[in-house]
């Protein structure tokens, strides 16, 4: 995106469709850059779940580390939940959040990029070769943002069966 910024920087047309198509592109430089910083957080906050876990094994006795050092099991209601687990083991409490703000920004800046090189090919290429690059650019986009509408529906199914599990389970 860098070098479409470049090109259309030379670009003198002041017209909706060249000044939208400046946005966008440097609108999808940033959101990608957040994207990339959010997923570096994310990444950093998983490695540091071990040596957190293992401090709490030593230090905290009736953590779950140190229940799990004990050979206790762990309880199926944690099992299900991912970030119940992650947290009982030292996760970080904002961890979903950023790793929600790190998909939010990768689709804002997916959709700003191939928005920036839909209109950029209708405003720079003649019609033939616009068509044509349309024939590329949305079955890419469509591909991009498959994976994510799947891992959004099945993170939803996963809360509905732990809110169903835990409903159903018999109360002490």
């Amino acid at each position: 995106m860098i070098g479409m910024g470049q090109i259309i920087s030379s670009e003198t047309d002041q017209s909706a469709t060249w000044e939208a198509v400046r946005v966008l592109v440097y609108g999808s430089v940033i959101a990608n850059l957040a994207s990339a910083m959010c997923a570096l957080w994310v990444m950093a906050m998983c490695s540091d779940v071990p040596q957190k876990a293992q401090n709490m094994a030593v230090t905290e006795p009736d953590s779950w580390p140190a229940r799990v050092v004990a050979k206790e099991e762990l309880e199926g209601e944690l099992l299900q939940d991912d970030y119940a687990l992650l947290k009982a083991f030292g996760m970080y409490d904002s961890y979903a959040w950023m790793e929600y703000f790190e998909l939010v920004w990768l689709i804002l800046g997916l959709v700003s990029m191939f928005s920036a090189i839909t209109l950029w090919s209708w405003a720079a290429q003649s019609n033939k070769v616009a068509g044509v690059l349309l024939i590329f650019v949305i079955p890419a986009l469509l591909c991009a943002l498959y994976p994510m509408w799947f891992l959004i529906r099945e993170t939803q199914r996963d809360a509905r069966a732990a809110r169903l599990n835990a409903s159903s389970s018999p109360s002490p």
